[in-house]
């Protein structure tokens, strides 16, 4: 018989209601291992991203507040810049909402000055400014919204000068832009929708027709007002490029 005092003691069950090791309930706020994790707080809808017409649509705005004496044009450049490199619907609002009247909707408003956008056909309004530009040790720039003359004169002289056209008016359907450079530079820029025409020549310098955007030629309506630009480049510089003027896919700087 064994001893009872030098017995091991045997090993007992567990007991109904007794765990070996204490488990954690998860609370109401918890979610439970099935359950995916919480949003991250702080976070509100998703912003929905901008497209290209929702570009076009503020572009236009910017142009139409350009018009209307709203915007400087270096107001007009910087915030059209911020259009067409925005990526969401909320980055566009606050370029246009100084400019949009309070009266209905944005998108509405939105509509109503895309319809208002005039086009190149629509900007011969006869008449003109200031039929010629000249510098001499000096410069001049024609920018902004202004009308050019059937005829125009442009000369710079050891100097520099800057036309602007792409929010112009024009004095007539055809107008012709005569530039003469003498050591000297003058930058020409013409809007997409027009039909231009370039017949200058460089002595001793560069009549550069750079027209070509995106590495394709313009394409203008057949009927769209014609700019013929002409002249000459002495020992200087003369150069023709092409710019978008009203709402556009893509802008250049």
């Amino acid at each position: 018989m064994s001893d009872p005092e030098h017995e091991l003691p045997t090993p007992k069950r567990d007991e109904p209601g007794r765990d070996l090791a204490p488990t954690t309930q998860p609370s109401a706020n918890e979610p439970s291992g099935s359950q995916s994790p919480a949003s991250p707080p702080g976070t509100g809808a998703v912003s929905l991203r901008a497209s290209d017409l929702d570009r076009r649509t503020a572009a236009t705005i910017l142009h139409d507040a350009l018009g209307r004496g709203q915007l400087t044009l270096d107001e007009f450049d910087e915030r059209t810049a911020a259009v067409w490199a925005a990526k969401y619907v909320s980055d566009l609002e606050p370029l246009t909402n100084d400019l949009v009247p309070a009266v209905g909707t944005p998108q509405a408003a939105q509509r109503a000055a895309a319809e208002r956008h005039p086009t190149a056909n629509e900007r011969v309004t006869g008449g003109g400014d200031s039929a010629g530009a000249f510098a001499i040790w000096g410069g001049f720039d024609r920018k902004g919204v202004w009308t050019i003359p059937s005829r125009f004169t442009a000369v710079a002289v050891m100097g520099g000068g800057d036309i602007d056209l792409r929010y112009a008016n024009l004095g007539s359907h055809e107008v012709v832009i005569t530039a003469v450079a003498i050591m000297g530079g003058i930058d020409i820029v013409v809007p997409d929708d027009v039909i231009v025409r370039v017949k200058g020549i460089g002595v001793m310098g560069a009549f550069e027709d750079g027209r070509k955007w995106g590495g394709q030629p313009a394409q203008p309506a057949s009927d769209a007002p014609v700019i013929i630009v002409q002249g000459a480049a002495i020992m200087g510089g003369i150069s023709v490029v092409r710019k978008p003027s009203g709402p556009v896919d893509e802008l250049e700087g």
